[in-house]
């Protein structure tokens, strides 16, 4: 019986080593979860830090390019105005040149008309002439 007191002995003293170990190693792990602790919150700080420089900036950009923006639609709706106006002054024109056009063409309607009542005279004139001359009346 003496043997297995013996087991029994040397089976406590390495489950003993071995809680020692265990307890040193989570002293170690300890330690290193409380660095790893003050290295997180200092890149929060850090974070925090960047995140406003970086809003600032953004808010500079967004104002500077809001502006832009506003002064090149200004631009924009002038030159849209500009084109508009050369549309309307186009389509004056173009109503003056129609309405020029209505003139001539009844103009030259009218005298046509005129060459044919000149054609007609100069046509009865004749034929009269040569009743005349050949004695039809």
């Amino acid at each position: 019986m003496a043997m297995p007191a013996l087991r029994l002995e040397t089976e406590t003293v390495t489950v003993e080593n071995s809680v020692v170990k265990l307890e040193s190693d989570v002293g170690h792990i300890r330690s290193d979860v409380s660095d790893l602790k003050t290295d997180v919150r200092s890149l929060n700080n850090k974070v925090d830090e960047v995140d406003k420089r970086l809003s600032g900036k953004i808010d500079e950009v967004d104002k500077r390019l809001s502006g832009k923006i506003d002064s090149l639609k200004e631009a924009v709706d002038k030159g849209f105005a500009s084109v508009d106006l050369r549309f309307a002054d186009v389509a004056l024109r173009f109503a003056e040149q129609q309405s020029s056009f209505n003139r001539r063409f009844d103009e030259l309607m009218r005298s046509r008309l005129y060459d044919r009542i000149w054609m007609l005279m100069i046509a009865a004139a004749l034929l009269g002439v040569m009743a005349k001359g050949f004695k039809w009346f």
